[in-house]
């Protein structure tokens, strides 16, 4: 008995030891494997600052929107948060890659602190559509004129870029210094966004929801309808509608009852894209907020500047949404429209009326969890002519976004210099809302698609639908006559 017992005891006592060096041993493996993946992450860092751009505007631009970026992420506890541009045509590195997006980027998983990696690529491209702006030209008046202007760029954006960079300077001075400015306050756009993942702890999220030009079009009846019904309701709640399509929003009509049937076809992933859906809306009231935050801390100790700098944020995010709506518009077109070729909104009218299907390949132009860039810019710019403005406020017969010549001369240089800025953030706002009109009949037709050929069926025949789009021009004309 003794025997067995000192047996059990010495067994008991083995297999502890067994046990307290299986487990000393998989600490140390533990811990080895935990310093390897910290200096992965060192190392990967370091990669990154190797392959971050050079670039004489993108790079000062970058360093000046990062500091901001991390002082505006600390703020709401989102750690220390780091930006890198990176230029991603001249890293030959594997653990770089997995950063690619085409625009930007929010990690936090297996790196040292939360980063944010931009496409260099992306941003100068971006760059070269705000520069030409600075020269003359009439690129923004006609759709025509912007549709060559987004294939010249698109063409080859860099070699577009050394081009125009290579002209000689406008009359503004310190030009280079004020392209820096733009960019900066481009990049804190996108990285605004960025930082509300991180908060959120959403991991390797892009920003942007851009049609490549290789992109296959949507053929997918279901897949088209749930999405451009996300799309829809989201135009609606922050304000947009279309005369005749209110049953788009009613999720007990009769259209929305054949969207419910489509996405029981794949309802996982369809639940999916509502999810991811809203976690991108969260970000951009996040993003939202820290741009409303960065202009009010910069007025605090320098008015000025910060005044200056919005109406240059506004103007940037203007002429970005539209130029990459254009862009998206353009490389769907090619595709979707083929072989008409469409240079305006009546020939677009022409190609979308061709059949039902068009409407379903149009899902394209939208992501399938992200707003398009064109509406992201929108609501910031509205937020700052509600909060940083005061506009939204103001009885609506006391509103004017003008402002008379006489007026200005009866101003003091800096307070009709901040009555200018401000006339023109309003003008941009206004005319940026007109614009919506195409993305906003695009995804409220998109949505109603199921149902419409649902009628065909009924019908044995499809009906014709014509659905006109504003041009660009027409658009302008509509900008003069508000008050």
């Amino acid at each position: 008995m003794l025997k067995g017992l000192y047996y059990d005891f010495h067994t008991v006592c083995k297999s502890k030891r067994r046990l307290i060096f299986i487990t000393f041993l998989t600490l140390i493996f533990g811990l080895c494997c935990f310093n390897a993946s910290a200096t992965t992450s060192r190392n990967t860092i370091s990669l990154l600052e190797e392959s971050e751009s050079r670039d004489r505007v993108l790079s000062e631009a970058a360093i000046q929107a990062g500091e901001n970026l991390t002082a505006l992420a600390q703020r709401l506890n989102a750690g220390n948060v780091r930006l890198f541009v990176t230029d991603f045509s001249s890293s030959n590195h594997d653990s770089i890659d997995r950063f690619y997006s085409d625009g930007c980027k929010a990690v936090f998983r297996r790196v040292p602190q939360p980063i944010i990696v931009c496409n260099a690529a992306f941003l100068l491209e971006l760059e070269a559509a705000l520069r030409s702006l600075h020269f003359p030209n009439k690129h923004w008046q006609t759709d025509e004129a912007m549709f060559s202007f987004v294939e010249q760029v698109g063409r080859d954006p860099i070699a577009y870029l050394n081009e125009i960079r290579d002209r000689r300077s406008p009359t503004e001075d310190n030009f280079e210094a004020h392209m820096v400015q733009h960019m900066k306050l481009l990049i804190i756009f996108f990285g605004a966004h960025e930082v509300g993942h991180i908060i959120r702890r959403q991991n390797n999220r892009d920003f942007i929801a851009a049609l490549p030009r290789d992109a296959p079009l949507e053929h997918k009846l279901a897949n088209a309808v749930v999405k451009m019904c996300l799309h829809a309701e989201d135009f609606f709640h922050v304000g947009f509608r279309l005369d005749g399509f209110d049953d788009i929003t009613d999720t007990e009509s009769r259209v929305r009852r054949v969207e419910s049937s489509l996405r029981t076809t794949t309802e996982a992933a369809f639940s999916n894209y509502a999810t991811f859906f809203e976690e991108e809306k969260h970000a951009d009231q996040i993003a939202t907020r820290l741009i409303i935050d960065y202009f009010n801390n910069l007025e605090s100790t320098n008015k000025v500047l910060a005044l200056e700098e919005q109406q240059l944020f506004v103007r940037s995010l203007f002429f970005i949404g539209l130029y990459t709506w254009y862009k998206d518009l353009s490389s769907f077109i090619k595709k979707g429209c083929y072989p008409l070729k469409v240079r305006n909104s009546t020939q677009l009218m022409i190609c979308m009326m061709r059949s039902r299907q068009q409407y379903v390949t149009a899902s394209s132009l939208f992501g399938n969890v992200h707003r398009s860039t064109i509406l992201r810019a929108y609501l910031v710019i509205e937020a700052i002519v509600e909060k940083r403005l005061n506009f939204i406020s103001i009885p609506k017969n006391e509103r004017s976004i003008w402002i008379s010549q006489e007026e200005i001369d009866q101003l003091p240089q800096r307070e009709a210099a901040f009555a200018i800025w401000r006339a023109g953030t309003l003008q941009n706002y206004a005319l940026l809302k007109i614009v919506m009109d195409t993305p906003i009949k695009f995804s409220y037709v998109g949505c109603a698609t199921g149902w419409y050929k649902e009628l065909d069926q009924e019908r044995g025949s499809p009906q014709l639908l014509l659905m006109s789009f504003e041009t660009l021009e027409k658009a302008l004309q509509r900008l003069l006559q508000l008050q």
